[in-house]
């Protein structure tokens, strides 16, 4: 069985479609759980009428709480082996999962399928996005590791084996508004094994004005939720260690597109915030070691960079003499600074 999970917010306008194309599908044994988040649109009168006649649709209701809580409360009924997710505002292609399924095998974790973007017009960001989505990967089956940075982390292009969420207690984070998708991913991708791709484009992913990415592109307030989503992350590989293979590399590297993501989407005047909770998970990483590092620099300019404090923290485990620095070296992206006690004694031109 496919447990397929719905959330609904305010989508009656588009709702009947998303359901129609899961009642229809070529591929039968399915669970469709439709999780209302507290609409005020007429969409749970549509569920409710959609469950009357199909025996595969659970409905359940519960207070406006976000997209990350309706999912968990999906997954925390689920029962198919594999499961997957549908905004009620997309579509599946008829022989959609049909096709998918026919990749699940006793040790494929993920079935990873591509994506269609209906309505989005020739644009920059239908492009960037039509990037976003695409398979990468060759078709047939490929070992997970080596391949994160070319499979995208939106988890509606995916089925995920039920077994591994249950077992590793996989859920999204119900405290960000986006990038949610990316944090429940990447916690699956760490414990995860064996990938199978599908180049068919079977998930039709609708642009409208009230969509998450429409809103997020045009959002400023929300922009630390991207690093707030690699805490997550990082938080769940550091309780799994054991099971957990996410590589170093990989983790770093998410976080500094997080970290871009991050500072793209915040005000100048806000942007103060982005770098606090970006300094705690660099920390955490061990990448404030690589002093030479942009992000580093970065980092610590903004931290220590006024008075006599940054220059004690940023030099204290480098050329120290009872814990006073007495000399150090500061690189930036023109030159090479050369200090003693804190006073510049030479400048090299890079």
């Amino acid at each position: 069985m496919l447990s397929v999970v719905v959330p609904v917010y305010n989508v009656a306008d588009f709702l009947p479609r998303c359901l129609d194309s899961l009642c229809n599908q070529s591929y039968s044994n399915l669970e469709i759980i439709c999780v209302d988040d507290g609409s005020i649109d007429g969409s749970l009168s549509i569920l409710r009428e959609y469950a009357a006649k199909d025996a595969r649709i659970k409905v359940i209701h519960q207070e406006n709480a976000g997209v990350s809580s309706a999912r968990n409360r999906g997954l925390d009924v689920a029962t198919g082996e594999y499961v997957t997710f549908v905004d009620g505002d997309d579509w599946i292609a008829c022989g959609g999962y049909e096709a998918a399924m026919a990749g699940a095998e006793e040790d494929v974790d993920i079935i990873h399928f591509g994506t269609h973007l209906d309505s989005w017009g020739d644009t920059e960001e239908a492009r960037n996005l039509e990037k976003w989505f695409s398979c990468q990967l060759s078709e047939g089956r490929s070992s997970l590791p080596i391949h994160y940075w070319v499979m995208n982390s939106n988890v509606t292009n995916k089925l995920y084996r039920r077994e591994l969420i249950e077992k590793y207690v996989i859920r999204f984070p119900e405290n960000v508004a986006y990038a949610e998708d990316l944090a429940f991913h990447y916690c699956y991708a760490s414990v995860a094994r064996l990938v199978f791709t599908l180049k068919t484009k079977i998930y039709h992913y609708v642009h409208r004005s009230g969509s998450a990415i429409g809103t997020l592109l045009q959002d400023t307030e929300r922009g630390v939720d991207h690093l707030t989503a690699v805490k997550y992350v990082v938080d769940f590989i550091a309780l799994r260690k054991k099971y957990a293979r996410l590589p170093s590399e990989i983790i770093q590297g998410f976080f500094m597109h997080m970290y871009s993501q991050a500072k793209r989407f915040v005000p100048a005047d806000r942007v103060a915030g982005v770098y606090e909770v970006a300094w705690n998970i660099a920390l955490r990483l061990g990448m404030l070691k690589k002093k030479n590092h942009w992000l580093a620099q970065e980092l610590l300019s903004h931290r220590f960079g006024r008075g006599k404090f940054y220059r004690f923290v940023h030099n204290r485990d480098v050329f120290c003499l009872f814990g006073l620095p007495f000399f150090s070296i500061s690189h930036y992206e023109s030159s090479t600074v050369y200090r003693f006690l804190g006073c510049k004694i030479y400048e090299q031109c890079n």
